[in-house]
Parts: structure tokens; sequence; C-alpha cells
């Protein structure tokens, strides 16, 4: 079936576009027929076949190579592409950059590929070096370089060009003048610097292309944010901004991501490089796991979210994991203590993790200490009750109004004299430097975990399915249950999670479990065969 060369029914139609630029047909059939005739699959169950574009591909580069100005050069100079991941944007951006290299006529090509750092800009490279090894042609007229290199050099008798890799933390971005830029994932970009560097080197380029490349995040502040509302704007009136292409393939935010008929508004290629089974199973995850819901938006449905913070395991889910926990049975038994108390705190906390032996589940035991005199400050705060925590025995009082440090060591002694093999204490820095110093004055092994996402995410990943299987016990604190339902995520542009610092109550308990579950995590790595943090 002939091709439009028109791009999704959100888009305006090309035809009804201002008549100063002509479409060339036959410019566009020629650049989808190149990619046909030269590139190749790269991975994947069809590695090494004919890389057919998919009809919403073979739009973009219709556009792209057909519309002309009237000197002849391309009418669209920038392109924005958002979809869902899974869509094969990075394998489509480097078909475009082997075109840009030794495709489209250019005495001296250049061709970067830009990404957030040296890894993610390699990844359209790694594509398109794969591209080549593929294709004996190809093979003839470029020559790869790997490694650290990461280039792809014309060869003669070609004339001279190259196709790199650079990186957002590049300082020498200045000094290249690309005549095609692919940016992958331009919604984890930490800032305007880099696009800008390449952008205006490309001021000097007399027909450029840039084509960026990005999936929907949660930073409304972001580059890729601004990116992306400002195409919105452009397929509202397209005259705002001529020289940008815009396909944005996204669900609504008030679309129902459970229904399958949703899917492929994001997912275009739904049916050849993304199936329904995949996704029926993320919508089941989101359902069940509302620490992962917005990665899951934002991934598989190009569905921006209001901010980076998530719920996590919820109440109910946490009250399904109560159960026995005797303590004198857990004499013989290693623990990792985490410990989170500072100064100005309502409570200082230590989390006693014991790491499961067989089939056994972890178990969990909660000790936390409150300062007498600060809870009548404490609770007109939190507008909350300590006193009933005090009363059921899971709350301890100390005298003043300053965390007893003092108790808090003496409270691991107890334990450990109860028999409890302490391996190690897990330790917030952020701490008072006088505990930990006692802490290990006291004879135990004190290791520094900092909450952060690097250090928290591989245990809050670990807990949550710890809960949802059934697999770590507690005794119904209902102290650390109101901790764990208080406790808010946050995710970064990597997805990792690590715990929101900004809790309107304190949280110290379930910071203290996530601390020492992430030092028990350790050993169980060793044993899987992959690295916990």
């Amino acid at each position: 079936m002939p091709l439009t060369w028109t791009l999704r029914e959100r888009a305006p139609k090309h035809r009804e576009r201002d008549g100063v630029y002509v479409f060339d047909r036959h410019a566009a059939d020629a650049a989808v027929a190149w990619i046909a005739k030269y590139i190749r699959l790269p991975d994947g169950p069809h590695a090494g076949e004919r890389y057919v574009l998919p009809p919403w591909q073979a739009a973009v580069v219709g556009a792209l190579e057909g519309w002309r100005r009237p000197g002849g050069g391309r009418r669209y100079r920038r392109a924005l592409i958002g979809v869902a991941r899974g869509n094969s944007k990075s394998t489509f951006a480097a078909a475009l950059g082997l075109k840009g290299l030794v495709g489209e006529g250019v005495t001296v090509p250049k061709v970067i590929s830009a990404g957030t750092d040296r890894n993610n800009a390699a990844i359209i490279f790694d594509y398109a070096a794969a591209m080549v090894r593929h294709d004996k042609r190809l093979s003839k007229r470029l020559r790869v370089l790997g490694g650290t290199a990461k280039r792809i050099l014309r060869q003669p008798p070609l004339s001279l060009g190259w196709y790199k890799v650079i990186s957002s933390d590049a300082q020498h971005a200045w000094g290249d003048h690309p005549t095609r830029l692919l940016i992958d994932d331009l919604q984890a970009q930490p800032s305007r610097a880099l696009l800008t560097a390449l952008t205006t080197s490309q001021g000097t380029v007399a027909d450029p292309l840039m084509v960026s490349c990005m999936t929907a995040g949660s930073d409304n502040q972001s580059v890729g944010w601004e990116e992306w509302d400002h195409a919105l704007r452009v397929l509202q009136d397209p005259a705002l901004d001529d020289e940008l292409l815009v396909d944005l393939h996204y669900a609504e935010r008030d679309d129902d991501w459970e229904d399958p008929a949703v899917w492929r508004k994001a997912n275009p290629n739904l049916g050849i490089s993304v199936y329904e089974d995949f996704l029926r199973q993320q919508v089941k995850r989101a359902v069940e796991r509302p620490s992962v819901r917005n990665g899951i938006l934002q991934n598989h449905f190009n569905i921006w979210t209001q901010d980076d913070e998530v719920t996590w395991i919820t109440p109910e889910a946490w009250a399904a994991t109560a159960g026995m926990v005797v303590e004198h049975e857990l004499a013989g038994r290693t623990c990792v203590v985490g410990v989170v108390a500072t100064r100005n705190a309502d409570v200082a906390s230590a989390c006693y993790v014991f790491p499961p032996e067989g089939d056994q589940p972890y178990r969990v035991v909660l000790d936390a200490l409150v300062p007498g005199a600060a809870i009548p400050r404490l609770e007109e705060l939190h507008k909350i009750s300590y006193r009933s925590w005090i009363e059921d025995g899971w709350l301890e009082v100390t005298e003043g109004d300053l965390v007893d440090e003092r108790a808090v060591v003496a409270g691991v002694q107890r334990r450990a004299a109860q028999g409890w093999l302490v391996r190690e204490v897990a330790y917030n820095p952020r701490g008072p430097a006088a505990l930990r110093r006692a802490l290990m004055e006291a004879g135990f092994t004190v290791t520094d975990v900092l909450p952060s996402f690097t250090l928290m995410s591989p245990a809050m990943n670990e807990l949550d399915d710890l809960v949802r299987a059934k697999r770590i016990v507690h005794s119904g604190d209902r102290l650390l249950a109101s901790m764990m339902g208080s406790l808010r995520a946050r995710r970064n542009v990597s997805g990792d999670l690590a715990p929101d610092p900004d809790a309107r109550v304190d949280i110290s308990g379930a910071i203290a479990l996530l601390l020492g579950l992430s030092r028990t995590l350790e050993p169980i790595a060793a044993q899987r065969g992959w690295r916990a943090v």
C-alpha cells in the first residue's frame, strides 16, 4: 500500500502545511528503500534480516527526506520522536545515523550520537556497528573502531567522514560541526549544556539534521519536559517551529492504561518489537506494586508523571506479613542491625534483620526509643499519639528531650547478650558521630550506609518482592507499621528508588530496616552471582 507520508492522526497532515515547501516523493521512497537495502536488524530473533521500516518509522523518514525547501535543502532540520520503551527507537536512530554517514551524498559527513553518559550514547552506536558488520557492502565502505574509541570511519573510495559517540559530560562538544546528530533518552539529559553545544555547532553546516528520541519522565523542570511541551505546542500550531518534525506516541494522562486498546497509542511497534503479553505483565505489576507504577507508566505507556514521588508498600500489604516472631528462638541466629538516630529526631530506631535460613523467611524486630520530654511536642507536631505505642510496648521512653545515645548502644548490647549474633551495624552516617563511635567501642562492626539511590534501590526492590511473596515476617509492631505506611519513595531518572527524606512523620524504623536489609543482600548476592550494591 503506498505511503502517504503523514504522521499519526494527532499530527497535522503535511499536505496542509505551508505551500512554500515541496514534497519530493522520489526522495522519500528512495530513503526508505535505502534502509531496507543496506540495513540489517542488529539483534533479536530477526538479527541479520532486512530492516523493513514499520509504517510509523517510514512516515518519519519520508517526511525528513521528502519535504524540501525552495533551494533544495531539507525542510525539517530537527525531529523529536517520543515513544515508549521497546519500540526500536535506538535501532531506528542507528539506521538514520548510517544513512547520514554513507547515504546522503555529503562530502565529509560527521555523525554524532549523544546520550546522558558514554554508555548511554554508545547504545545507538553499538546498533550501528552491528548493522555495518551484518552487511558486506557497508563493511567494505566503513571501518568500525570498537572499545573505547567508538568510531565508524569511511574508507576509500569514499571521502573522509566519521561517526562517533559523545556524552553529556564531554567538554569538547563545542569543537564539532556534525552534519547529523542523534540524541537518545533526551528526557534523562541532566542539563541543556550538551544540547546547546551541539545545536549551535550545526550553525556552520549547510543542511543539518538533529534527531532526538525520548520516553516520558517525571521532572517537569527538565530539558526533556521542555522539549516535549514545546513539541505538543508545535503539533497544535506548526508555525511556532516550522523546522521541527514531531512524532509523539503516548497515552493520555486520563486514559485507562489497563485497557489493551490504549497500549498501541504509546507502542506503534506493538506486535513487532513489543508484545501484548509483556505489556499485560507490566500492567499487572503496576496494579499490584504502587512503587513501580510511575516507572511503568513512563516507560511503557509514555505518560509523564507529575512528580518523582511514588507510593511504596501499602499498609495492607505490610499487615499481611505480620506473624509470630519468638525472640528467644532467634538466639544463635546471625543478624544485621540498622541504626538511625539524630539528636533532634523524635525516634531512634534499631531494626534487627535476620536473613533466611533454609526455607524460612526473613525476620524483623524493631527497638525504638523516644525522649520523654519531647513527646508532647512531637504529638502536637505530627498529630498522632506516641503514648499508645508506649503503652503497647512498641516504643521505649528515655530521659531528656534528646536521643539517648547510651540507651541505643545498651539496647544493641542487650540483644547481643540474648544470643543474637550481630554481624554488623548498618549506620546512617548522617547520625551523631558519637553514637557511631560508641557502637564501635562496644565491639560492634559498624558499616556506613547512606540512604542514597545507589544503596537503597536494591534494598527497596528486594523488600517489595519479599512483602509481596510474604517472605518476611514481623511481629505486628504497630509503630513499624505506621512508619512503613508513611514512607514514600523517590525515583530518579534511571528508575532507582530511595526513601523520600521529607516525610511528615518519623520513618526512622523503616529506614533502619532498609539499611539492615541492604547489608544482608551482600552474601545473598554472592550466592546468586549478582552484586547487590
